[in-house]
């Protein structure tokens, strides 16, 4: 029983020790460490070379060459059809032709005539 009343009035102590305000000394200085910021100089930007830079006359150049096999192509394929178009009225225009002759050129008209009499007999 003694001891439960020495841990009881240890426990009471430990207690009343937690409620007493006990004031921390104002530090000055920060308890933790910080390294101090380096002061490095603003980054210089260096030209850069861009691929396009590079390649645009290249990619003119090949346009302009396409450009022109298009506009050639387009040529080619309207006189292509202009052609075919010439050729079917040609071929109409011969078809729809008469051969007209000329009145002193006319023969005159035979005709011929059915014998009447047989000329083998049986």
């Amino acid at each position: 029983m003694q001891r439960e009343f020495e841990e009881r009035r240890r426990l009471e102590n430990e207690e009343a020790m937690m409620r007493t305000f006990i004031a921390q000394p104002i530090l000055i200085e920060d308890p933790i460490l910080h390294p101090e910021k380096v002061r490095k100089p603003l980054t210089k930007v260096q030209e850069f070379n861009v691929h396009v830079d590079h390649r645009a006359p290249d990619r003119a150049e090949f346009d302009k060459k396409e450009k022109e096999m298009m506009n050639q192509r387009y040529r080619e394929e309207a006189e292509a059809t202009r052609m075919m178009e010439e050729d079917m009225a040609l071929k109409q225009l011969r078809k729809t032709l008469v051969i007209q002759t000329s009145d002193n050129l006319r023969s005159p008209k035979f005709v011929l005539k059915r014998q009447e009499r047989r000329i083998y007999q049986l």
